[in-house]
């Protein structure tokens, strides 16, 4: 498996040769307003490229615990009798992922098969234990299963009892709490990969609720970056 650095440079390599690509379009179906656009959200990616790595690598490593329990479901008796064929027919059915998988991550399925060979894939603790691999070989804080899920029930349990709250003190307290499980809840996202959707990454910076809240609780006085899961 590549590295860290490793990853965040080919992601760097990959943004710049789309700006040069769209620099140099002459293509129709991109037009002169929607071009320049483009080109600052791949600089913006470049800019916030440690934050677009985590992301990157956390969707990757989504994806393969979904294709691997594919491969359990739609082949059972071969998941358990020849592991690598039936993982690599759902891994490789698309290929950019294809290239997610064996050229930016650089996993190989031997290290599948040291996480997921013989055992059940949707189990809660053999994903888990494969999530504790990448994140202590590239030093990532990819969720356990389940947290995500979590944070994000108790952000919208807090907006919804805000609206019970009338008193001064009591929507003060419960604004602060709002912020600090919407900021706590971004990071897990970025992550875990689920701030990438379609090709479309959502880092901090470009998050305009995260913003709002964490101004807000630094006007307060409160931190909430370093925050662990």
């Amino acid at each position: 498996m590549k590295t860290f650095n490793d990853i965040r440079n080919s992601l760097v390599v990959s943004f710049e040769g789309k700006i040069d690509e769209l620099k140099n379009t002459n293509d129709d179906s991109v037009s002169q307003f929607k071009t320049p656009l483009l080109i600052d959200r791949y600089k913006n990616y470049i800019d916030n490229i440690d934050e677009i790595t985590e992301i990157e690598i956390g969707a990757i490593v989504k994806y393969i615990i979904e294709k691997v329990k594919e491969a359990c479901s739609r082949f059972p008796t071969q998941f358990f009798s020849h592991f690598k064929e039936p993982v690599a027919l759902c891994l490789e059915k698309n290929k950019k992922a294809v290239e997610d998988v064996y050229t930016i991550l650089d996993i190989s399925l031997d290290d599948l098969a040291k996480y997921f060979q013989g055992k059940n894939p949707s189990d809660k603790e053999v994903q888990d234990q494969f999530i504790e691999f990448v994140n202590f070989t590239l030093g990532t804080r990819i969720p356990k299963i389940g947290v995500e899920e979590e944070a994000m029930s108790r952000y919208l349990n807090l907006l919804k009892s805000s609206t019970h709250d009338s008193s001064s003190v009591g929507e003060q307290q419960t604004s602060v709490d709002i912020a600090c499980a919407y900021c706590y809840l971004k990071d897990i996202q970025i992550a875990s990969g689920t701030a990438k959707l379609g090709g479309v990454y959502s880092y901090r910076a470009s998050d305009k609720e995260y913003l709002q809240h964490k101004e807000f609780l630094t006007s307060i006085g409160l931190v909430t970056s370093g925050i662990a899961f």
